[in-house]
C-alpha cells in the first residue's frame, strides 16, 4: 500500500507539472483539470497518512504547502497569479526532488540532477515569458516535461532496490 501511495502522490505531481504548462501556455486541455488534480495530489497524501504505519513525518510541509496553493489557485486573480503558481509549484517539487530519501528511497542516481536541470529550465522559462523576451514556450516545454518525467521515475523507484 505504502509503494503505491507513495507512487500516487509522484505521478500527480507529475500531471500537476504538465497542467500548469498548459494553463500557462493558454493551451485547452488539463489547464481546467487543475483543481481536481490539486485534489488528488492532497487526496494521496492524506491516504498516505492514514494508512502507512512507518510514514515519514515530514509530510506537514507538503500538506500546508498544498493548502496554500489551492487557495492560490482558486483566487483567479489573473496570468500573474499563474505565474506566481508556478513558482510556488518549483519550489514545492524541487522539495520532493531535493530530498532523496522523502517518502523512500531510490536509487536512480541522476533524478536529482535531472530534476534540477528541469526546474531551471522551467523558471527561465517563467523569466522569458515575462520580460517577454524570445522562446520562452521551448524553455517551458522542455522543463516541464523534464521534470515531469523525473518525477514519473522517482516515484516508480521509491522504496525500489535493486538486485545486485
Amino acid at each position: 500500500m505504502k509503494k503505491f501511495l507513495v507512487s500516487l502522490i509522484y505521478i500527480s505531481l507529475a500531471t500537476l507539472v504538465m497542467a500548469y504548462l498548459f494553463k500557462v501556455m493558454r493551451w485547452p486541455g488539463l489547464g481546467e483539470v487543475n483543481i481536481g488534480l490539486f485534489w488528488l495530489h492532497i487526496g494521496a497524501y492524506l491516504g498516505y497518512a492514514a494508512l502507512v504505519p512507518d510514514k515519514d513525518s515530514r509530510i506537514l510541509f507538503p500538506m500546508g504547502f498544498l493548502v496554500f496553493l489551492l487557495i492560490l489557485s482558486t483566487a483567479e486573480i489573473g496570468i500573474s497569479n499563474s505565474f506566481a503558481i508556478v513558482g510556488l509549484i518549483v519550489i514545492y517539487v524541487g522539495y520532493h526532488i531535493a530530498m532523496p530519501t522523502y517518502l523512500g528511497k531510490s536509487e536512480i542516481p541522476f533524478i536529482q540532477q535531472g530534476g534540477i536541470v528541469g526546474l531551471v529550465l522551467l523558471m527561465i522559462g517563467v523569466v522569458f515569458k515575462e520580460m517577454h523576451w524570445p522562446r520562452p514556450d521551448l524553455f517551458f516545454i522542455i522543463g516541464c516535461g523534464t521534470t515531469s518525467f523525473i518525477l514519473l521515475l522517482a516515484g516508480l523507484t521509491k522504496g525500489l532496490v535493486r538486485q545486485k
